[in-house]
């Protein structure tokens, strides 16, 4: 997908895409209907506080590039019967 992280240094870019692979994560897992998972979740929150504090648009970026590739996986993928969604 040419996926590039914007950061200054290898820690923040890093930080991004630990951001985008999250967001994508969730954004997968509500369209299939699967429960969030949120145990991990605060490890995450400081990568967004760094992250946020250097660019206050930052996950805005990152939220539409998730949303990008998340949009592609499923276009690929076709129609998915029998989510988790569909079958409660």
């Amino acid at each position: 997908m040419g996926l590039k992280f914007e950061g200054k240094s290898a820690k923040e870019r890093y930080s991004v895409e630990e951001i985008y692979a999250e967001l994508c994560g969730s954004m997968i897992c509500a369209r299939l209907g699967v429960p969030p998972e949120t145990a991990q979740n605060a490890a995450y929150i400081r990568h967004w506080i760094d992250v946020l504090q250097a660019d206050s648009r930052a996950v805005f970026k990152v939220a539409s590039m998730a949303q990008s590739a998340a949009d592609w996986m499923f276009d690929r993928a076709g129609d998915l019967p029998g989510t988790i969604t569909e079958a409660a």
